[in-house]
């Protein structure tokens, strides 16, 4: 297909304009028989920001427009024609809108036609016309460009193909430190572990802050391929805050439709200041860190075993996925894409290429990390069988964004990196340390400990158990002990925010300021606590605490001791499902400093002890509770 470029109109010498065209105050997209003020544009705020490598880039970013005209006349597919540029009237017009964020003076934009044969038709006749458009403008070596259609997948590619244009993307660690620092709200992950029936391949994770919905065993295999979190543009407007979608690897925003030009300008410009900020300073370290990280190079990756593409439905997530790439997915669900190593010792492979039950020919990979960017270039191998077969497989597989290979070797790869899925050292993030004081940390229950003792005895006076210190802190609402065979939990506590806490308590081995980490402390009372999760659910817990074990059981409202449970059960039957619940499990074996201690020096029994833990949380988290570990603060 072709692409065309008409004849400009250059409006200039004052109110004269060319052909009869109109004069407009500022900056206009004007072509042949086309007049449109900036001002009349409502683009979708959609850009993918890069750095100018050159040496002066101020005179390479004044011809990036040759540079888009090349890439819209390379696309296949369409006759393309370009029927309007910005250009700006006379000096003595009235300026734009005035403000650092609603300067047109960067602007530069072009209107083009696209005109190609509709996907359900085929020599039809028929004919599909779309009108585009590409804006884009700078600040300091930094450039934003909006693009529409085949022209966004276009720009990628141009990025990576040699000779290597002198604009780079942003790095992905440091947009995602800068993006997803704030509330994240979506979540679209790739698996980068081995294939298996039992784990999915990609999540799409929706909520209103998904840092705390994430879990380090379970999450760990899955790498960012995009997000969307909210924050603050402008930080001198903190409150002003705007839903902003991420692409790491692509070095692509999105926000929303642009109510006007004005608005458009703004966002535009507040990415643009916001990367060049977190560029200066550098990478700040993931706010993420349970997903997958990056590897720097190639070491050990070999014996590649299959290739996945995600579907078409898996990218219309927003991520500012293109009708060219949805088609390369549907293409890619139905070939067939048998994976072999293409030697011992390498990630090359080849990929014997089939559609419609019939092989076709083999394809090869090669697989390189130029310049920290991941490089999967395919092309034949060998003279196919069936050329018509292989060809259109080879097109869509360059849509590599769309594609993760995985290895015998534990590796898998995708568009930007390569990824390991060994199990990250991941901290247990809801430790809390408190002062258990004059309490003695070694008795865990008062009296003889049975349970006509421990309701009787807990929370008197001078008594010195951990239950008693229980008693004490949990002062506020209502707190019921329910020990005994059977027991839902040695307390259960609603306070007045109704915020529902299942507590296990377990004593340490010793009361020695010297203790060390132990696993086996918390393997009983955390299983004890998962298993009993089911009473986070207010109508099962009801119905136990309902029937009480022992006929005086122990209650409290406000620290002060009451007959029975009956007030609490009545609050339990009209709390808001919307209250917070927790389990809490208290055990002061861990003293702050040495588990501390421990994790800086790498040290098995804490990373044991932190993965059973994170192991029960993803369990309790999973039915909408959080689950905390109260240790020793000293």
């Amino acid at each position: 297909m072709r692409a065309t470029v008409v004849e400009r109109e250059y409006f200039v010498g004052g109110a004269t304009p060319r052909a009869g065209g109109k004069v407009s105050d500022g900056r206009v997209l004007a072509g042949a028989g086309l007049h449109l003020p900036l001002e009349a544009l409502r683009p979708y705020v959609t850009l993918t920001v890069l750095e100018c490598t050159a040496a002066d880039p101020q005179a390479e970013i004044a011809r990036l427009r040759g540079r888009l005209e090349t890439l819209i006349a390379s696309g296949r597919g369409a006759d393309r024609t370009i029927i309007a540029t910005t250009q700006v009237d006379d000096g003595s017009s009235p300026a734009a809108p005035a403000g650092p964020d609603a300067s047109y003076a960067n602007v530069q934009a072009i209107a083009f036609i696209e005109k190609s044969e509709p996907t359900w038709a085929k020599d039809s006749g028929l004919v599909d016309v779309n009108h585009a458009l590409v804006v884009w403008f700078s600040h300091e070596r930094f450039v934003a460009v909006r693009a529409d259609g085949f022209l966004a997948d276009a720009l990628q590619r141009w990025l990576d193909r040699p000779p290597r244009p002198m604009y780079r993307r942003i790095a992905p660690e440091i947009l995602e430190g800068e993006v997803f620092a704030g509330e994240v709200k979506n979540l679209w992950l790739r698996g980068v572990h081995p294939r298996r029936r039992t784990m999915a391949d990609t999540k799409y994770l929706s909520g209103p802050n998904l840092h705390d919905a994430l879990n380090p065993l379970t999450d760990s295999s899955f790498a960012l391929g995009a997000g969307r979190a909210e924050f603050a543009l402008n930080t001198s407007q903190p409150d002003d805050r705007s839903a902003i979608g991420c692409a790491p690897a692509k070095s692509t925003f999105w926000i929303k439709q642009s109510a006007d030009f004005a608005e458009f300008v703004t966002l535009a410009g507040g990415i643009l200041r916001m990367v060049a900020a977190a560029v200066a300073r550098g990478p700040s370290g993931s706010p993420l860190p349970w997903l997958a990280t990056r590897l720097p190079n190639l070491t050990g990756v070999e014996r590649a075993y299959a290739l996945l593409a995600s579907s078409a439905d898996e990218i219309s997530g927003g991520a500012g996925a293109t009708d060219d790439a949805r088609a390369a997915a549907t293409l890619l669900e139905d070939a067939e894409l048998h994976v072999r190593p293409a030697g011992p010792s390498t990630a090359d492979f080849l990929i014997d290429v089939g559609l419609g039950g019939r092989i076709g020919g083999t394809l090869r990979c090669s697989v390189s990390l130029p310049d920290d960017k991941l490089r999967l270039a395919f092309g034949f191998h060998g003279e196919p069988s069936h050329p018509a077969i292989v060809r259109p497989v080879l097109e869509a597989l360059e849509f590599t964004e769309l594609l993760t290979v995985y290895y015998e070797s534990g590796h898998a790869l995708t568009a930007d990196a390569v990824w390991s899925s060994t199990l990250a050292k991941s901290a247990f993030p809801e430790w809390k340390w408190r002062d258990f004081g004059q309490y003695d940390v070694t008795v865990e229950k008062p009296g003889s400990g049975q349970p006509n003792d421990v309701h009787a005895l807990t929370g008197s006076t001078g008594e010195r158990s951990l239950f008693s210190w229980a008693a004490a802190t949990f002062s506020s609402g209502y707190l019921t002990c329910d020990d005994g065979s059977g027991e839902v939990a040695d307390f259960v506590h609603l306070d007045h925010d109704e915020t529902l806490s299942l507590v296990h308590i377990k004593a340490a081995s010793s009361a020695s300021s010297h203790r060390r980490v132990a696993v086996q402390r918390f393997e009983v009372v955390v299983g004890q606590a998962v298993k009993n999760a089911a009473y986070l659910d207010t109508d099962n817990l009801a119905s136990a605490l309902g029937r009480a074990r022992n006929t005086q059981p122990a209650c409290w409202l406000d620290g002060v001791r009451t007959a029975d449970r009956s007030d609490m059960l009545d609050y339990l039957a009209i709390m808001s499902a919307r209250a917070a619940k927790r389990i809490i499990v208290v055990q002061p074996h861990v003293i702050k400093s040495a588990y501390e201690k421990s994790w800086a020096s790498e040290a098995m029994p804490v990373r044991l002890l932190d993965t059973l833990l994170n192991a029960a949380r993803g369990a309790i988290t999973g039915v909408g509770a959080e689950l905390q570990v109260w240790g020793a603060r000293s």
